[in-house]
């Protein structure tokens, strides 16, 4: 039965060697950072077909608001619908909701769980050697 021990009964030495590289898939900051920045790919990559549809959804919902004015103005008043026909919908400007702001706060999640790992493995690496800090 001794010879079956179990595989993480390594002795210190061994499990520094070989733990260093697993150790950093074991952080939730590497995990953070990956998924961060799979995020901001994916949020890159759709970026120009979400502005696409942001501005026909806004074209659509402008052009429901003229049909209403104008069903409106028909037993209203006969003045009303020159003042809507100069509305233009076909606007250069970009829509109000882009996918910028979601880009930027991913980014800031990816530099705050870069941060952590960096800060992290640098903590792990002094506590593993109490004589680098260096009280000389």
């Amino acid at each position: 039965m001794t010879d079956k021990q179990p595989h993480s009964a390594q002795s210190p030495t061994q499990a520094e060697e070989t733990g260093s590289h697993a150790n950093l898939a074991e952080s939730p900051w590497f995990w953070m950072a990956l998924f961060a920045a799979i995020g901001i790919l994916g949020l890159l990559v759709i970026s120009p077909k979400y502005g696409t549809r942001q501005a026909r959804m806004e074209q659509r919902y402008q052009h429901r608001l003229k049909v209403r004015a104008m069903q409106g103005a028909a037993t209203d008043d006969a003045s009303e619908p020159a003042r809507d026909d100069q509305q233009d919908f076909s606007n250069p400007e970009p829509p109000p909701a882009t996918a910028w702001p979601l880009v930027a706060a991913t980014g800031a999640a990816l530099v705050v769980a870069i941060a952590g790992l960096v800060i992290s493995r640098a903590k792990r690496r002094s506590g593993r050697h109490p004589g680098a800090t260096g009280s000389a």
